[in-house]
């Protein structure tokens, strides 16, 4: 390597130059050979120096172990650089151009090599000279009169220094790999879990269990066009599979009656919505099916978890209205938090598009028709107005889904 790339470049006699390797003591050989182990021995080491100053580089960093040098002049470093990957550059700091300064800014200049280790060799007089090489981004300072043995050293601990910082960014990035597959499989998992729980709920009087998956995806769409965070969207998603979880405790025959409700059965259906506390309290068939928002929220709302919060929120109030005719809270307008007016659009569409124990699925042109009449009555203007903007993107999620 080192013959392909020396140039003949003019020597400067008034640099001084480390001494003869000759002159380290026994004590400073046995401090080099102790000290610097095999992987920062087989370093790999660019010199950039004009000839005088490179020779006397080479040769001491020679007899410090280090094999594998790249001797390169000024105008050929950036292209020996970028060719042979140099785990840290000694430069000289000279001005003839192109000078050391030009080297090192266009080493910092570079993406890949912004983070490479350079050494610059600066005479100990030149305050000017290391002020400008330290701004241009030079790692290290070495004396142009430092002997062997320091300067075998001192590029010792540099390299080490960078050794160790390429291994915790290393380390770093294999946990963060990590990190990411366990929140990835933990991500699956919730996903998986949430949708047996929902299902579990919904295969009472849906045979698929599709209903929950399609309430999720209309309402992450929703939640997407509305403008709401990539975390929200995300969890909406899941978090609207749960919306009906309280149907869990609604006897069958309010549940699949395929026949009208009467008002009693009607307010024990309503109360699926709060269903959640009483399925682990009480039993009854009087409120079991009125109460299925409260049940819901109070299943679900005992949690420190924002995903189970968020769906608590969307069981009791998906069946609020805008203009506070809805129950169980008869809530008005924005008092409705945004998860539960999404979810109810969301679910009522879904509701009238499905065949459903008291009836068939009404044809898809009816189901847009009834809630552009419930706009701003039942529903969210706003919400209505983002679902209908895009007809073939509901129809995509239905068919994606489909029963």
């Amino acid at each position: 390597m080192m013959e392909e790339l020396v140039t003949e470049v003019a020597a400067d006699p008034q640099v001084v130059l480390p001494q003869e390797d000759a002159n380290l003591s026994d004590a400073q050989r046995l401090v080099i050979e102790s000290s610097i182990g095999p992987e920062v021995v087989n370093s790999r080491i660019a010199v950039v120096a004009r000839d005088a100053v490179q020779g006397k580089l080479l040769s001491a960093l020679e007899f410090g172990g280090y094999a594998d040098l790249c001797p390169s002049p000024f105008g050929l470093a950036m292209s020996a650089i970028r060719k042979w990957s140099p785990d840290v550059v000694v430069l000289e700091m000279a001005n003839a151009p192109p000078s050391g300064l030009d080297v090192l800014s266009a080493i910092r200049a570079d993406g890949k090599l912004r983070e490479l280790p350079v050494l610059a060799i600066v005479e100990d007089a030149d305050a000017e000279m290391k002020s400008q090489a330290w701004k241009a981004g030079a790692t290290e300072f070495i004396s142009s009169c430092l002997d062997s043995f320091e300067l075998v050293t001192r590029i010792g601990n540099v390299i080490s220094v960078a050794q160790f910082k390429q291994h915790m960014l290393d380390h770093e990035k294999r946990l963060q790999e990590e990190l990411g597959f366990r929140t990835l499989d933990l991500r699956s998992s919730n996903q998986q879990l949430v949708f047996c729980l929902a299902r579990a709920a919904e295969l009472r009087d849906d045979e698929t269990g599709q209903h929950v998956r399609r309430v999720g995806a209309y309402s992450a769409w929703i939640a997407k066009q509305l403008g709401l965070d990539e975390q929200f969207v995300s969890r909406i998603e899941l978090a609207a599979q749960l919306h009906d979880i309280g149907k869990l405790g609604v006897p069958d025959r309010i549940l699949l009656k395929d026949s009208a409700l009467d008002d009693s059965e009607q307010q024990t259906m309503q109360k699926h919505c709060a269903m959640g506390r009483k399925i682990v309290q009480e039993s009854g068939d009087e409120n079991a099916r009125r109460a299925h928002a409260d049940n819901g929220h109070a299943l679900l709302g005992e949690t420190d978890s924002e995903l189970m919060q968020m769906a608590a929120r969307i069981a009791q109030t998906h069946h609020e209205h805008w203009d506070g005719s809805g129950y169980p809270l008869g809530l008005t307008g924005q008092e409705i938090p945004i998860e539960g007016r999404i979810t109810a659009v969301a679910d009522a569409y879904d509701a009238l598009s499905s065949t459903r124990p008291f009836r068939a699925a009404l044809p898809r042109n009816e189901c847009f028709d009834i809630l552009r009449q419930q706009r701003g009555t039942q529903f969210d203007k706003k919400v209505v107005d983002v679902f209908l903007s895009d007809i073939n993107a509901v129809i995509a999620i239905q068919i994606q889904f489909a029963d």
